[in-house]
């Protein structure tokens, strides 16, 4: 029985591996400082491996629901994971057409610089969460910058992270 245990464990961190190695080869290179989801991207996935744990790529239908909450805190003088239309991280993505299973978000406001932003997200304890969920395998960001910010609430950089895995089948 432990040579059983041990030959399925030894197959699963191969397989594990294997996938790593084909998701690097696989996934176009990020650009470099100049796109700041670009450079957000390399430092979570650089944290994940950090941790021993696989990349995380972009979709779309992350990134467009992690930049439509930009906006709308930026537009609409708020800072919240809960929407000023009441929205919530799991609603906002199932509009943006992903059938979730998992589903983490992470905001940072005021940071212009986002390796700043995500250097927030490791030093707080529940945005390290997020950012280390085994089962994430899709990242998608959202930045808004705004300036003049007329609100009260003036952090002219909005940063929306949103982290998940899709349900079995889609």
């Amino acid at each position: 029985m432990q040579r059983g245990l041990t030959a399925r464990l030894s197959r699963r961190l191969f397989v594990a591996a294997a996938l790593q190695a084909a998701l690097v080869l696989a996934a176009p290179a990020p650009a470099a400082d100049g796109d700041p989801i670009s450079t957000a991207l390399i430092r979570v996935n650089q944290f994940r491996g950090d941790h021993g744990l696989l990349p995380v790529t972009l979709d779309a239908r992350l990134s467009a629901a992690a930049l439509r909450h930009a906006r709308a805190m930026a537009d609409q003088d708020f800072f919240s994971h809960v929407g000023a239309d009441g929205s919530r991280m799991g609603g906002r993505l199932t509009e943006a057409g992903y059938v979730w299973r998992v589903v983490a978000e992470n905001l940072a406001a005021g940071m212009a610089d986002p390796r700043e932003a995500v250097r927030v997200w490791i030093d707080s304890p529940g945005h390290r969460h997020n950012l280390l969920l085994e089962d994430a395998i899709h990242a998608g960001f959202g930045h808004v910058h705004i300036d003049p910010d007329p609100g009260s609430v003036r952090y002219r950089h909005y940063w929306v992270l949103m982290l998940a895995a899709p349900r079995p089948g889609h």
